[in-house]
């Protein structure tokens, strides 16, 4: 999960990298398809969403630095290099505990409420 996170950023050493998940809606519906969020949840969270939209960029800034810390990571440990985890540590442990898992389909999806933007980007670095 966190590679498929990572790479949703295409192209990225190229001089033009598309960005695959420009915006909070965009994020939910990727999650949505990655089957880690249920579709009450995304529902929650786009509502959540549209009332509070600076709260939503907010939380695309962090998840898209993110992103680029995974990234860093991944390519470091690709290189046999120690990886510098720091910020990812920093921002678990702000995290709120872990959510319970649900069937959802053939699969699990985390049982979140939808009250919490940031939910989502725990999922991108806790999912298994």
């Amino acid at each position: 999960m966190c590679l498929d996170f990572a790479n949703t950023l295409d192209w990225r050493t190229s001089d033009e990298p598309q960005e695959l998940i420009p915006d909070y809606a965009a994020f939910l519906t990727w999650s949505g398809r990655r089957g880690t969020l249920t579709d009450q949840a995304i529902a929650s969270l786009r509502s959540l969403a549209a009332r509070e939209p600076r709260g939503a960029e907010t939380v695309m800034v962090e998840a898209l630095g993110l992103r680029a810390e995974i990234w860093k990571i991944a390519d470091s440990l690709r290189g046999y290099h120690s990886a510098d985890v720091a910020l990812v540590n920093q921002m678990l442990a702000s995290l709120p505990a872990q959510p319970s898992l649900l069937k959802h389909g053939d699969a699990y999806a985390y049982e979140l409420n939808g009250r919490e933007l940031k939910d989502v980007n725990s999922l991108a670095i806790t999912t298994p």
